[in-house]
């Protein structure tokens, strides 16, 4: 894709990963993005500014309506437990995005909280694509595409090489949030 074929002045909302480490990453993310898109949202978990060391998903839940107030048309990034806060947000019909991008689905995280992900991901009806490491710690790829393939909504997912659960292709982040 050529530079003048990206949707440029595209809003995004991003949501990091449940760890702090991410609040890094998700930055670097954004600052990556930055010459090429509108406004960049990021919502900052609680508990890395408590210390507590997982996410709460029903307190984000709560935030992201003020995170997105003002905001009209824009794509999510999202990575793992981002992901599931997009997801549910998207399902309640809080997120209204035109398209979403998911790293590092974690699936053993929605699993062991008893959420309703499959439900919250059928809900979704706007192109979705899964960016995912082959050999992705949190789940592999092979097990991401076993999940998904008895959904159903709009979806796509491509295939990184990795053995972590760290996605630094930004990149292939850029053209898939902004490619047409």
């Amino acid at each position: 894709m050529m530079f003048w074929e990206y949707n440029l002045c595209m809003d995004i909302l991003m949501l990091s990963g449940n760890s702090l480490n991410n609040k890094g990453w998700i930055e670097q993310v954004a600052e990556y993005l930055k010459p090429y898109c509108g406004e960049i949202r990021i919502q900052n978990y609680k508990h890395w500014e408590t210390g507590e060391k997982m996410i709460n998903i029903d307190y984000e839940f709560g935030e992201l309506s003020k995170t997105v107030q003002g905001m009209d048309e824009y794509v999510i990034f999202a990575k793992s437990a981002g992901t599931i806060l997009a997801a549910k947000g998207i399902a309640a019909g809080i997120l209204k995005p035109t398209k979403n991008v998911f790293c590092g689905f974690p699936l053993g995280m929605a699993r062991s909280s008893n959420l309703s992900i499959e439900k919250w991901l059928e809900k979704i009806s706007v192109p979705t694509i899964f960016i995912h490491n082959s050999h992705d710690v949190v789940l592999s790829y092979h097990d991401l595409e076993l999940f998904l393939e008895p959904l159903k909504f709009s979806y796509k997912t491509i295939e990184t090489p990795g053995e972590t659960h760290d996605y630094m292709d930004f990149e292939l982040i850029k053209e898939q949030l902004l490619g047409a």
